[in-house]
């Protein structure tokens, strides 16, 4: 790591980063079919500027969805990442029929629905004959729970509260006879710890992944 040797700070340059982008993904982005979401490119070279310093796990957090998809719903599309934010690609069963971007009807509390949408992953696929996706967000405090006939957004159950599922206690908890909230950075890792999160074997608190390399400090940012 570069705690002792910080490297220059970073810039990007975008015509070099276009140059470097994989093939599919460049001509997707010439097309227009993704653009880049320049505030979370921002976000994503600040957290590798201080991972070199920190070692932190950051950049792998700070640096998803760096391209957002274009096309609206109603549109034709080849996979999901191309619809817009909240929609998603529905694959036709016949092949001569056209795959369009549908928007993910958002459900309320009491509704009926087939997915829960978490702050970390939502569908963005289907393959007919699938029903249109219907979903309760977890950024609404809400799941999908499908123990139900039908299936009903109820609400995320709060820390202590008796559950039968993983799912009762959103992503941010588990469940075990009741919901246990998982460590924080820092914490106790006795119920596991977030994404991008290890438990130390020495302290057993949660920690940041290692992020330190031997090229850290003398490789550019890609």
């Amino acid at each position: 790591c570069c705690k002792t040797n910080p490297p220059p700070t970073w810039t990007a340059d975008p015509v070099l980063c276009e140059q470097r982008l994989p093939w599919p993904l460049l001509e997707l982005e010439q097309q227009s079919i993704y653009i880049p979401d320049y505030a979370r490119l921002a976000a994503c070279l600040a957290a590798y500027q201080a991972a070199a310093v920190d070692c932190d796990f950051e950049p792998y957090i700070a640096c998803r969805n760096l391209f957002k998809g274009t096309i609206l719903p109603g549109q034709m599309c080849a996979h999901g990442d191309a619809c817009q934010e909240g929609s998603y690609c529905a694959f036709a069963a016949a092949p001569t029929s056209a795959d369009t971007c549908a928007a993910i009807t958002r459900r309320k509390l009491g509704e009926e629905c087939n997915w829960s949408c978490t702050d970390r992953y939502c569908p963005n696929e289907t393959q007919a004959p699938a029903p249109a996706i219907v979903a309760c967000y977890e950024s609404d405090g809400l799941y999908c729970d499908q123990t139900m006939v039908p299936n009903v957004c109820r609400r995320i159950l709060s820390v202590g509260s008796p559950c039968k599922t993983g799912t009762d206690c959103g992503t941010y908890a588990v469940c075990d006879k009741t919901c246990k909230a998982k460590g924080s950075l820092g914490k106790d890792c006795a119920a596991g710890c977030p994404d991008y999160q290890t438990c130390d074997p020495d302290t057993y608190k949660c920690k940041y992944s290692p992020f330190d390399s031997p090229t850290m400090c003398t490789v550019p940012l890609p």
